[in-house]
């Protein structure tokens, strides 16, 4: 074989083994699977615009109710407790001017009967000297002593018709014994304690036949059917409730609603809570002293705000709003107050997209597909 035939043959050994190369190449390019495009998928939101405006809302009140009128009776004399038509015991009614203790006032009448007398001595020892030197006051006074009863109190007496005469009378003990007189008669009068008001007896300290001491406390007595509830609300509500208005009443324990009508506001804020204290009255007779109450306060409006549900608060205080129709974003609010289901707030633009959907492992920044609607709740 010559150098021309190797050279030839080295040639196509290079060529049959490149062609060998590009048809392996290519089959093994035939094997290979067709590559798959992943499409990313987005979660879907609701959304709506959002619109400040006014707001209704009920404020809800609570507390206990207490008596409007209460009283509690110590006694300023001493003496036996004397047995009366009904007795001072704890659920007892009383009428109005009804008796509710007597005390044993047989020393306190012997000393007013005598201090009567006194007084009737002294304007009698006078008469003579008055119609003999001040004959302007005799008539007068004669008139006085012939018309005081022995058994009642002493009316007030004529007015001296001269600062002599007045200064006579005062000089023979005439004024000093009608006080000394009346105060006898108002001691009288601590002997015997009526009932202020129609009422019902809360606490009683003793009982008929005990002896009764100055200072003694001898039970409590309270209205019936008249109560009052304290209640505290935020200081930002106070620009709408003003006295008189109506609040509706129930109790859990109890069946039944009742009004209430708010009857003092509180001058003084709590610094700790920023509240305010409302009392509001409420008449019913088949309410109890101590008994928990809840109500509403109807009408009360806030201006420049949105009512949301509860549920869609995040954080407390935050909630998702849709920017450039695709990118959640968490937005800081301020709650004004919570009903049962909603919240009402301020701290979103008008036009912001709020997000009415609960968005399991929703972030700031997450990419969502925006669904909008019109209203917010």
């Amino acid at each position: 074989m010559n150098k021309r035939q190797i050279i030839i043959s080295t040639v196509s050994g290079i060529i049959i083994l490149v062609i060998a190369v590009i048809i392996n190449k290519q089959m093994a390019n035939s094997a290979k699977l067709p590559e798959r495009k992943m499409e990313r998928t987005y979660k879907t939101v609701s959304t709506t615009a959002v619109r400040n405006g006014q707001v209704q809302f009920k404020l809800p009140v609570y507390g206990k109710l207490s008596a409007y009128n209460r009283i509690q009776i110590y006694a300023e004399v001493n003496g036996i407790l004397q047995p009366t038509s009904q007795n001072f015991l704890e659920g007892v009614s009383f009428s109005k001017g009804e008796r509710l203790l007597q005390i044993d006032n047989t020393e306190a009448m012997a000393n007013l009967m005598g201090q009567r007398s006194n007084y009737l001595n002294a304007i009698s020892a006078v008469l003579p000297d008055l119609k003999l030197d001040y004959p302007a006051d005799f008539n007068s006074w004669l008139a006085y002593l012939e018309n005081i009863d022995i058994n009642s109190n002493a009316p007030t007496p004529p007015k001296a018709t001269s600062k002599k005469a007045e200064l006579y009378l005062t000089s023979r003990g005439v004024y000093s014994s009608y006080y000394n007189l009346k105060s006898a008669e108002a001691r009288l009068e601590k002997y015997d304690i009526h009932a202020p008001f129609a009422g019902v007896v809360t606490l009683s300290n003793i009982r008929p036949g005990t002896l009764v001491r100055p200072g003694q406390l001898l039970g409590e007595f309270i209205s019936a059917g008249m109560y009052e509830l304290e209640t505290s609300i935020s200081i930002r509500f106070l620009p709408f409730i003003k006295e008189g208005n109506v609040v509706q009443l129930h109790s859990n324990d109890v069946p039944g609603n009742w009004k209430g009508t708010i009857k003092r506001i509180n001058k003084k804020i709590d610094e700790s809570t920023q509240t305010i204290n409302l009392y509001i009255t409420v008449n019913a007779n088949d309410l109890r002293e101590g008994m928990y109450m809840e109500g509403t306060l109807e009408g009360i409006t806030v201006e420049d705000a949105l009512a949301v549900p509860r549920r869609l608060l995040i954080d407390n205080n935050h909630l998702f709003i849709v920017q450039h129709d695709s990118v959640l974003e968490k937005k800081a609010v301020s709650i004004l107050e919570y009903t049962e289901e909603e919240a009402i707030i301020r701290g979103l633009d008008d036009g912001l997209r709020l997000v009415k959907d609960i968005i399991p492992g929703a972030f700031s920044g997450m990419i969502v597909r925006e669904n909008k609607q019109e209203k917010t709740n």
